[in-house]
């Protein structure tokens, strides 16, 4: 699902999220300015979280919330003054805390709401070789990955491939919105490699690539491949070359919980007759 998509807000005004699942690491007072007061629009008690101390440059202090399942937030929503912040680009997360912060001491309260959307797509995260950069210098690795990043491989995260938004024609301007990862043919042909939340069914994959041939670079705008629906909980992807370079925007999988046969069996009871 596209960031544009995913907006919807996820319950802190509405209740959807329950008190249960609200948590801060200090409340001036727990029953008029605890954690389960900090919603947006919504005047309980004294109508806001407010942490014990002043808040300051190096104040830790939080307000946390648990979403229990991993969710695609594209933005949030504070007040003191009510203003929506879109988070550029999006985060993947099951827990968010927020961190007030001030360059005064001063004492600060909180409302909130979260916009996203429920993760359907189930990866967890993809490992890859990290991407090159192009001879003009536009950057072609993946600069919102969120996961460890080695010499030559990006692993344990999240990033650019499965962020919903798909680059355009002009491979300059699109990699100036972090929207293309590309490897050069002087490079190891790239392997990556896809973990998801459990066991699926997978009955294809998308790729969506680049097809400016003129410009030396392979493949067509969207790729499909039939997995003709194989089972797993891992899947390796494994490209080769056929031009200089290969561009990667967004991978997308057509997947769904895998169907569950039962066979049953009927005993069946062999014996003889003793003779007497």
């Amino acid at each position: 699902m596209s960031a544009a998509q995913c907006i919807a807000p996820l319950g802190m005004e509405s209740g959807l999220i329950p008190d249960k699942d609200l948590t801060a690491s200090s409340s001036f007072n727990d029953g008029n300015v605890g954690p389960q007061n900090g919603r947006l629009n919504q005047d309980i008690k004294s109508g806001a979280w407010c942490p014990k101390p002043q808040i300051t440059t190096e104040s830790t202090e939080w307000l946390q919330i648990n979403l229990h399942s991993v969710h695609k937030l594209s933005g949030n929503t504070n007040t003191y003054l009510e203003k929506k912040n879109q988070l550029d680009p999006p985060i993947w997360a099951s827990k968010i805390r927020f961190i007030p912060y001030s360059s005064h001491r001063r004492t600060v309260c909180m409302r909130v709401e979260l916009y996203g959307c429920y993760w359907s797509v189930g990866i967890v995260s993809y490992s890859m070789p990290k991407g090159n950069r192009r001879s003009n210098g536009v950057e072609l690795t993946d600069v919102i990955y969120d996961g460890q990043w080695g010499d030559d491989l990006l692993r344990g995260g999240l990033g650019q491939l499965v962020d919903g938004q798909f680059g355009g024609d002009e491979i300059r301007e699109a990699a100036k919105n972090s929207a293309w990862v590309g490897w050069r043919n002087d490079t190891k042909p790239p392997v990556l490699t896809f973990e998801f939340d459990k066991i699926r069914e997978f009955s294809a994959v998308h790729l969506y690539c680049n097809n400016k041939f003129m410009r030396d670079v392979q493949n067509s705008r969207n790729v499909t491949i039939k997995l003709h629906h194989r089972i797993g909980k891992w899947v390796r992807i494994q490209l080769h070359f056929s031009a200089r370079w290969i561009l990667i925007s967004e991978v997308v999988f057509d997947s769904g919980k895998p169907l569950t046969c039962y066979i049953y069996n009927t005993p069946i009871f062999i014996g003889h007759k003793i003779q007497h």
